[in-house]
């Protein structure tokens, strides 16, 4: 459905989200978007004939309509509720206008600007073109039920028009070319959308995120608001007694009653989206995965790991948050955001109702039955509720305990990527915020986070193995080769040399050789990568070396794991041999040892690890000792 070129605006931008999106109010207050002095305002001062012009102000409780004159022509102002009433502009001619509204007891006489238009000369043209939008609407809307009203609405309508004048004609011509059929613009900006099925109002199936919701509730809050002013205005049109303004009040039903069902057809998908963070639950972490094609996944945890952050090493993780959908509680709510949802919902509904009373009190006026029916609000009594993940592009990361550590963030989609770095040598237990922050939905909750930080240094423990393989050098080997031994090493600050130390333990995996622990040299383990000279044990019995259970230069990428050097002839390749009485066999010793962390390996025995320390107690730096 294309649209008009002068679209009907019924309420501003600025004039939605000042009346139905209040962002402060005091605790107390019963309508924040009531001003405490009663100045009347209206939504624009300058106009053409057919717009309409919605008035702020707090009017009398005993009627709902006025007359009052703009230029030397008669018009209602219609109250639409309490504090908002609305008039449409009478074809005049241009030039500025006081207005006096001491009808209604408001002392401001607003000016209004009456700017230069066309006349319209084919007024039946401006009809068939309002007509063919009823068209559309009449195939667009949800149910039969609402394509027979409309239908109603339509044939009654091209009756009724015939009888008028040719100047009524010219005079309704105005109103009907800026009715609006379409997405008033403060929703479509919201929903970042235009139609995409050819004609009327798309409504989406569901909500997939936080801020596909808030999108749709100004999606919903622009559409209500829009039917709200035309629906009061056209149900009191068709009560009044000339044919002219029952006629306008009928196209003026048309429209709004097609605009208020869509905002109906969101609100349903509204509901159905619980919208509202009320609390952040925790951090759900996740690891790299891999999926059939190979292509990396992230996959949640089952358990509730310690949340441990490495130097520099990133960490992915969910925001798992509960969340409510609206409720007749939200009415009282503190949060202005959800409050005006249900005051926006409650205001459209009694005034639809008010419609369908005034409708089918003059049912024998239309072609046919327009079976309207009164609605309920459709809010739920009692909040539904889940627990799901949070947008991760609406979480902030505050309140870092520690100063020596920086917390940096990054997002995608609702994977929240940490990466902690510090200038510092021990484990640090550390708290900081998770902070779900969305202000304009009015929500900001937090969970404190207890956290440890190991710093990337290196430092730490290397658990791993040894296999032995073939000397490099073609020497006699042995019967086994693959087998594998256990080798741990630990790097560590020395206070007391201010140096960097390290200790390895390997265990034996034949008779006769014992199991060993000694040092590999090394100079600051932080580099980024480096080689450390080995070390280990001899047997020598008369100036002969008899046994070996020695390693040879080990690589460490920091953090990560240490290897053995690729054996050459020309570099040691450490040793494990008896030839003692004969030689037996000869292995190269190869290693592989994974970084751990700060904690000792639980594979260690209480005897192992207390023989590992009082090494390093000893200082046992450049020495080999048997265990």
């Amino acid at each position: 459905m294309p649209k008009n070129l002068l679209s009907f605006k019924h309420y501003s931008l600025v004039t939605i989200f000042i009346l139905f999106f209040p962002l402060a109010c005091k605790k107390g207050d019963s309508d924040p978007a009531i001003p405490k002095e009663n100045i009347l305002v209206l939504d624009k001062t300058t106009v053409t004939p057919g717009d309409l012009v919605k008035v702020t102000y707090e009017l009398p409780k005993d009627k709902s309509s006025w007359e009052m004159l703009i230029g030397e022509k008669k018009v209602t102002l219609t109250k639409i509720d309490d504090t908002t009433s609305a008039f449409l502009v009478p074809a005049i001619p241009s030039g500025q206008l006081n207005l006096d509204f001491s009808i209604v007891g408001a002392k401001e006489k607003p000016t209004l600007i009456i700017s230069a238009y066309s006349p319209i000369t084919n007024p039946d043209q401006v009809k068939d073109a309002y007509l063919a939008q009823l068209d559309d609407a009449i195939t667009d809307v949800s149910s039969a039920e609402d394509a027979n009203t409309l239908t109603v609405f339509k044939e009654t309508f091209k009756a009724k028009y015939a009888a008028l004048t040719d100047t009524e004609k010219k005079e309704l011509a105005f109103v009907l070319q800026k009715l609006n059929f379409d997405m008033p613009d403060i929703s479509e900006q919201a929903i970042h959308a235009k139609i995409t099925n050819g004609l009327g109002i798309d409504v989406p199936a569901k909500f997939n995120s936080d801020q596909e919701y808030r999108a749709g509730v100004i999606a919903y809050v622009g559409l209500t608001t829009e039917s709200m002013a035309l629906l009061a205005l056209s149900a009191e049109a068709i009560a009044a007694p000339t044919g002219y303004t029952q006629v306008l009040g009928l196209a003026g039903l048309g429209a709004s009653f097609y605009t208020f069902k869509k905002a109906l057809d969101y609100k349903k998908v509204l509901f159905a989206y619980n919208g509202q963070n009320k609390q952040v639950i925790n951090l759900k972490i996740l690891l790299s995965g891999q999926n059939s094609n190979t292509k990396t996944v992230e996959a949640v945890t089952t358990t509730e790991p310690d949340f441990v952050f490495q130097t520099g090493a990133q960490r992915s993780f969910n925001v798992s948050s509960a969340y409510q959908g609206v409720s007749t509680a939200d009415e009282k709510s503190a949060n202005a955001f959800f409050r005006n949802i249900v005051l926006v919902t409650n205001k459209a509904t009694s005034i639809y109702n008010g419609v369908v009373k005034a409708v089918n009190r003059i049912k024998s006026w239309f072609s046919g039955d327009p079976k309207l029916i009164e609605l309920a609000n459709g809010i739920a009594t009692t909040p539904t509720e889940e627990i799901r993940n949070s947008p991760a592009n609406l979480i902030k990361i505050e309140n870092v305990s520690d100063p020596e550590i920086k917390i940096t963030y990054t997002t995608v989609a609702d994977i929240l990527k940490i990466t902690a770095t510090g200038n510092v040598k021990d484990i640090r237990t550390f708290t900081f915020d998770v902070v779900y922050s969305y202000p304009a939905m009015g929500i900001s909750n937090r969970k404190k986070i207890t956290a440890k930080y190991e710093p990337r240094d290196g430092l730490g423990w290397y658990a791993g193995d040894y296999t032995l393989a073939a000397p490099a050098n073609g020497a006699y080997g042995g019967p086994d080769y693959g087998k594998k031994g256990s080798f741990y090493v630990y790097f560590y600050y020395n206070e007391k040399t201010l140096g960097y130390n390290s200790v390895f333990y390997a265990k034996s995996i034949f008779p006769g050789i014992p199991n060993i622990i000694g040092s590999l040299w090394v100079a600051d383990i932080r580099e980024p990568q480096l080689t450390f000279g080995g070390g280990g044990w001899q047997y020598i019995l008369n100036s002969t070396i008899l046994k070996k259970f020695e390693f040879g230069p080990l690589n460490v990428a920091r953090n990560e794991k240490l290897v053995s050097m690729d054996q050459t002839e020309t570099s040691y390749p450490g040793w494990l041999s008896d030839c003692d009485g004969g030689c037996k066999y000869a292995y190269q010793p190869l290693v592989n040892a994974p970084y751990q962390g700060k904690t000792a390996p639980s594979t260690l025995t209480a005897a192992e690890l207390k023989a590992i320390n009082d090494f390093i107690a000893a200082g046992g730096a450049g020495k080999t000792i048997t265990f």
